[in-house]
């Protein structure tokens, strides 16, 4: 198969050097191509591919740019699962849905507050809070040490 129909469907002349690709993409906004009988993610497909470089099972190809359609070679490198997600945090780039934004939350600003407030008494441990408010004393501990619900005070 020709590797031709790939470059056909990228841009070269993207912001910030990003050569971008203008097919179709996967939800989270990777670019997506098929060649033979398997999917790629593009960015994938440049290192595994055309670079012909394995990814070690530890590791994924992951973005300088921060551009999820980015396939310039200069722009992809390795890393491990936890170095993206710290890259990502770094960047700012670690923005989903939190709190009340959670369909399913079973909490909202007022009951943290309350969670906090009770804790501070010293009256209630996360796991008796945890029954109080119907979550599990992880959820309660995350509250306090301010692991999540960061902006409520």
């Amino acid at each position: 198969m020709k590797i031709q129909r790939f470059w056909d469907k990228v841009n070269k002349n993207g912001p910030n050097g990003c050569w971008e690709w203008t097919a179709s993409t996967r939800k989270p906004g990777y670019g997506a191509f098929k060649f033979g009988d398997k999917v790629y993610d593009a960015h994938r497909f440049v290192w595994n591919v055309i670079l012909k470089r394995p990814v070690p099972s530890d590791k994924i190809v992951c973005h300088k740019c921060d551009n999820r359609r980015c396939v310039n070679p200069d722009h992809l490198y390795l890393g491990t699962y936890q170095e993206n997600v710290r890259d990502m945090q770094s960047r700012g780039r670690d923005n989903y849905a939190s709190g009340e934004r959670i369909g399913v939350s079973k909490l909202n600003e007022e009951k943290v507050r309350e969670i906090r407030e009770k804790y501070k008494t010293k009256k209630y441990s996360y796991r008796e809070l945890g029954v109080l408010y119907k979550v599990d004393k992880s959820s309660i501990r995350d509250i306090i040490i301010g692991k999540t619900w960061k902006g409520i005070r």
